[in-house]
């Protein structure tokens, strides 16, 4: 059976395969947004300062899986291209056991130990209750969320999009309604909000897992996978996406404990310094939908690129490259539009006027700065898939510390500190993922200028 990624015209695979890699993390994005607004209303601002506080857990729990997840799949799509099948059913059979292993070892230490890792964290009295209850519960679905990113990348390269959509979707349905159930009639507070999370990818990986069962199924588990050379270099090849991540956790905490020292400065005496954390956590959810956009064009691009680097069809690694680019810079200026119009309606939805001080203006402010970042970010993340689907992973990572670790942290305290000090605390704070992003971006200028001839001939 031909490969549809050699085959096929670029246009074709990008109309093919994109709207189900956006439209799949958009769903996922949306129910993590709908299980902060259902926190925020019937619990309040503070409560969803606790979600906040815990988003390093998924961060790290995402990281670990793309560690191997990102790999597998690059790994995967390149010896299909090179006609090497058998060798790609080990490379995903190996993937699958390690993850296991890997969630059920995360799950037993988040079990044991709920308190101390969200007082790590960054917990503070007023939020460490609701942080340990929602922490507590999450743990014992580490292995679904695995499990369920694990199928959603893996049915895409197997040619299954449909079914993804199919999937997130039912993810998405069933975390929406057992939220508001558990939440509020039940009344079962953060523990509630967790489970019904935890249950939601349940569903969406047993809806996903459909897809062994149909004659259309190319993945297969096979024997003699194990390869301890194969681990290393899925581990290597998959480290710009586990390092972003990674990264997003390092930056969070950094990030929440900065601004409750902030909002304590800039408003001594009214203990909002967690207020300004539920802002915060208004932008990181509103970051989590925009990376829908911007990483679903990535993600579509790199088994493309993957394949046809096996290949070694360089023209048409080129003209995929360029088309994803330019679906990026598009994509992300309409929706930094819509974000600028919609930041009202936004702040409203997370109820940011219930606490002692009202905080919708600010975070009206803060999305609205936030969204001048989206441009650089799509473009970076473009040029970071390129490199990481073509074994240049020592660019990818370093594109992936630049954005999300070591210039976003250098900007917070750059700008708070001396570009913005005193009272203009916040305007520096909300504008570090701008910083951070479009100085990315000139660095990636330059690493595609000078690896242009061997990428594209």
């Amino acid at each position: 059976m031909d490969n549809p990624f050699l085959t096929e015209s670029p246009a074709k695979l990008y109309a093919k395969f994109l709207p189900s890699a956006v439209i799949g993390l958009l769903i996922t994005c949306i129910a993590s947004l709908v299980d902060s607004v259902v926190v925020s209303n019937f619990l309040g601002p503070v409560a969803l300062s606790a979600v906040n506080i815990c988003m390093p857990i998924f961060s790290v729990i995402t990281a670990l899986a793309m560690l191997l997840i990102g790999g597998a799949c690059t790994m995967y799509s390149s010896y299909m291209g090179q006609n090497k099948q058998e060798q790609a059913q080990k490379t995903f059979t190996l993937a699958t056991v390690v993850l296991i292993i890997v969630g059920v070892a995360y799950s037993v230490v988040g079990i044991l130990f709920p308190g101390e890792v969200v007082r790590f964290l960054g917990a503070n009295d007023a939020v460490f209750d609701f942080a340990r209850d929602y922490a507590s519960v999450l743990f014992w679905f580490t292995l679904a969320n695995i499990l369920f990113l694990l199928l959603l990348s893996f049915l895409r390269i197997d040619l299954r999009p449909s079914l993804t959509v199919v999937g997130v979707v039912s993810c998405a349905l069933v975390n929406a309604v057992l939220d508001v159930v558990f939440v509020g009639p039940m009344g079962l507070g953060m523990q509630g909000a967790a489970a019904a999370t935890g249950i939601a990818y349940v569903v969406g990986v047993l809806v996903m897992a459909t897809h062994f069962f149909s004659k259309k199924c190319g993945l297969r588990f096979v024997k003699g996978f194990f390869s301890g050379k194969e681990l290393g270099a899925m581990a290597v090849t998959g480290a710009p996406g586990a390092v972003a991540m990674f990264g997003t956790a390092i930056a969070t905490v950094t990030f929440n404990n900065y601004i409750i020292t902030t909002g304590e400065y800039l408003l001594p005496g009214w203990g909002v310094g967690e207020l300004y954390v539920s802002v915060y956590s208004v932008v990181t959810q509103v970051l989590t939908v925009s990376m829908a956009v911007y990483m679903g064009i990535a993600q579509c691009a790199q088994p493309m690129i993957a394949a046809n680097f096996g290949a070694g069809r360089k023209d048409r690694i080129k003209v995929l490259y360029q088309t994803g680019l330019k679906l990026e810079v598009i994509a992300n200026l309409v929706l930094m539009v819509v974000l600028f119009f919609a930041a009202r309606f936004i702040a409203g939805a997370f109820s940011m006027n219930k606490g002692v001080v009202d905080m919708t203006d600010t975070a009206v402010f803060a999305i609205r700065i936030f969204s001048l970042s989206l441009v650089f970010t799509g473009v970076n993340q473009m040029v970071q898939y390129l490199l990481q689907s073509v074994n240049a992973v020592r660019q990818s990572t370093v594109i992936s510390l630049l954005a999300g670790t070591i210039l976003l942290i250098a900007g917070l305290l750059f700008l708070s500190e001396v570009v913005f000090p005193l009272h203009e605390k916040a305007l520096g704070i909300w504008l570090s993922y701008a910083f951070a992003n479009a100085l990315t971006m000139v660095y990636c200028f330059f690493v595609m200028r000078k690896k242009k001839q061997e990428l594209f001939g």
